[in-house]
């Protein structure tokens, strides 16, 4: 929900953690501050909406997008919308990913960055959940690095019908009304991965993964799509 006035400041709440996971939490941060300062000073990606109506006319969308789906117990790979960088399922991207927006700001509102630091501590990142969304008034919140971090923050989310991203890469099965998961899946990550092992080095794969959910759902999925590259998880 939408606290701040139509004319003020569009608020981010951006929570990361600068203790333990510090070394993936600063780089986080200065991602996050970069990204406002382009956004407020006029700049957007390439493909995205160029201005309120939304007329993209300067933005580059593939028409027919790359895809994969299963045919038997063989993945079938199409790619219609880029260039080939290797075979199958990796694809090259352009360099030049910002255009000029056309618009300071979001709906020529400027954007601020409010980013906490939770020091890896869950019980501090629900209260500074609660903490951005009741006393800074926030619009929307990113962050959580994991996926503990992000299951610890998503009921407070749905408490306040507050609007949360959550960017890192993750294992997938989340269905949230106000919770948007836009990093890379498993199919995005394991699949290519699962490719180009068997094929460089061979089938017998073993799996090590943290004990945790994104390391037991991620080994799950290496051991149910291992077979169609003609792998075999062996411990």
């Amino acid at each position: 929900m939408s606290h701040s006035k139509q004319t003020g400041k569009i608020k981010i709440g951006f929570i990361e953690s600068y203790g333990d996971f510090s070394i993936y939490g600063v780089s986080n941060k200065h991602a996050a501050q970069l990204a406002v300062k382009e956004i407020n000073d006029g700049f957007t990606l390439k493909g995205g909406q160029l201005n309120a109506p939304g007329k993209a006319s300067f933005a580059r969308n593939a028409s027919i997008p790359p895809s994969i789906h299963a045919r038997g117990d063989k993945l079938k790979f199409s790619d219609k919308g880029n260039d080939y960088n290797l075979e199958k399922v990796l694809f090259a991207g352009e360099d030049k990913i910002l255009v000029q927006s056309n618009d300071d700001g979001i709906l020529g509102r400027q954007v601020s960055l409010i980013a906490p630091d939770c020091q890896s501590q869950e019980s501090t990142l629900e209260k500074l959940t609660t903490e951005l969304i009741q006393k800074q008034q926030v619009d929307m919140i990113v962050g959580g690095f994991a996926s503990t971090a992000r299951e610890r923050i998503r009921p407070i989310i749905g408490d306040h019908k507050q609007l949360y991203f959550y960017t890192n890469q993750y294992e997938g099965g989340v269905a949230d009304k106000y919770t948007f998961c836009t990093g890379a899946v498993c199919e995005q990550q394991v699949l290519p991965l699962l490719q180009y092992m068997v094929e460089t080095y061979g089938p017998r794969i073993y799996t090590i993964a943290a004990d945790y959910k994104f390391g037991r759902l991620t080994a799950a999925w290496t051991k149910s799509w291992a077979p169609m590259f003609g792998g075999e998880v062996i411990g």
